[in-house]
């Protein structure tokens, strides 16, 4: 495997690149993408890439077809460029309601789009809410499938959970709605949807109770609202308080931000997987939520070759749905990247430690690091309580770590970059 990592990207989505990077102590890869007068795209990687591990993020929202060109070419140059492993981060995956033969002859243009990753030299796929999970069978390579569920959870922790009921906009998204209804445990409602045609629906009726009741509009993607906008006055007309919405993908094509300006909805919160335009960042209804962090630590454990199962599975976010203050978080229920522990001193062979919070030795003990690979061991305790540098193995300086951190210690850097939860 390869001590450095390189972070590329196009140009559908750069201010979510730079809080990747940002997260992974990286600066981005060096690349020029650029159109001709005639409009061709051309791709130029800055710097060299022989045997690194190299990422991509691509967003391939609006305009489609262009940014899913830049995805492949980049692909390709890194490619003829001898990259080690490339993988396309696709926090949005476009095409992916094209995943059948929903009528006589119409493509499967979900499956065609990813024998065009695979054929283009892309060694793996992160993708988040992929729109149907049976996409991850189109594809021949590994594909890490990702849930946006813990930011959203923890955003509805913050704005209460009394007296809510969460509802699915259509039978589809039951299953996703009714996970999320468990975790924050509140009832279940679903919206009886007919689509007269692609972008067009009609709300019919409301199975369950809302009367007197917070509703939040669960999706996986806003597209022109005309769901979001009809359920919602529906479920208003029955007699709800108020009427929300949480969704990952953030499309927002035709007239939907007029629908959501006009429609009953107090608020949407959506994720940074699509960048909004200027007039969806001006809208005071949209609130818009970082996936980043989530990315990043993605990233870092394919990097390192380390099990990311823990981020794609909805028990992860379950610290964030039972109420634990951040003194009482345990580090096997903390998300990887907020790594709090009980802060109290703690003895090791008769040596008076700093607040465990500071104690990389005590925080990675507490959950459940081996430390097997490691060159921090018991004996390292003392040391930092002496305040004397501790060594970090090379696992841990595996290409992720700046040549010159601004925190005091290599163990301050090693706590906040190896996060072993199992």
């Amino acid at each position: 495997m390869p001590n450095d990592i390189v972070v590329f990207t196009g140009n559908s989505n750069t201010a979510l690149a730079y809080e990747i990077c940002e997260a992974l102590w990286q600066p981005l890869g060096k690349a020029q993408v650029r159109r001709f007068s005639d409009g061709e795209i051309f791709v130029e990687l800055g710097e060299n890439v022989r045997g690194r591990d190299t990422f991509v993020i691509q967003s391939t929202c609006s305009p489609v077809n262009d940014n899913l060109m830049e995805l492949l070419l980049i692909i390709d140059a890194l490619k003829r460029a001898s990259a080690w492993r490339i993988t396309a981060v696709i926090p949005y995956y476009g095409y992916a309601r094209q995943d059948r033969k929903a009528a006589p002859r119409v493509p499967i243009s979900a499956k065609l789009v990813a024998d065009l990753l695979t054929a283009s030299g892309t060694s793996r796929v992160l993708a988040m809410d992929l729109h149907a999970g049976q996409i991850q069978g189109f594809f021949n390579i590994p594909v890490d499938h990702l849930f946006a569920s813990p930011i959203i959870l923890q955003h509805i922790k913050s704005i209460g959970t009394d007296n809510i009921i969460m509802v699915s906009p259509d039978a589809g998204g039951v299953e996703r709605t009714r996970a999320m209804a468990k975790r924050l445990e509140a009832p279940l409602a679903i919206v009886d949807k007919r689509r007269d045609a692609p972008g067009e629906a009609k709300a019919m009726n409301i199975i369950g109770d809302v009367t007197g009741k917070r509703a939040i509009i669960v999706d996986d993607m806003v597209d022109t609202a005309g769901t979001l906008a009809q359920a919602a006055r529906v479920i208003m007309d029955k007699g709800a308080l108020e009427v929300m919405a949480v969704a990952t993908h953030p499309v927002f094509s035709g007239e939907a931000l007029r629908k959501i300006e006009e429609s009953p909805l107090t608020q949407i919160a959506v994720t940074n997987s699509i960048p909004l335009t200027p007039e969806g960042r001006e809208t005071p209804k949209i609130q818009v939520l970082s996936v980043a962090k989530l990315l990043s630590e993605a990233i870092r454990r394919i990097h390192r070759e380390d099990s990311i199962s823990s981020l794609f599975i909805w028990g992860f976010a379950r610290g964030f749905v039972r109420g634990l203050s951040p003194g009482r978080l345990r580090p096997s229920r903390a998300p990887p990247w907020d790594f709090r522990v009980a802060a109290r001193p703690v003895t090791w062979r008769g040596a008076w430690t700093r607040p465990a919070a500071d104690c990389p030795i005590w925080a990675w003990r507490r959950a459940g690091h081996s430390c097997a690979t490691c060159a921090l061991r018991r004996s390292h305790a003392a040391a930092w309580a002496r305040g004397g540098r501790l060594r970090v193995s090379w696992r841990h300086r595996a290409g992720l770590f700046p040549s010159k951190p601004p925190w005091r210690s290599d163990a301050l850097r090693a706590l906040a970059f190896s996060r072993e939860i199992a």
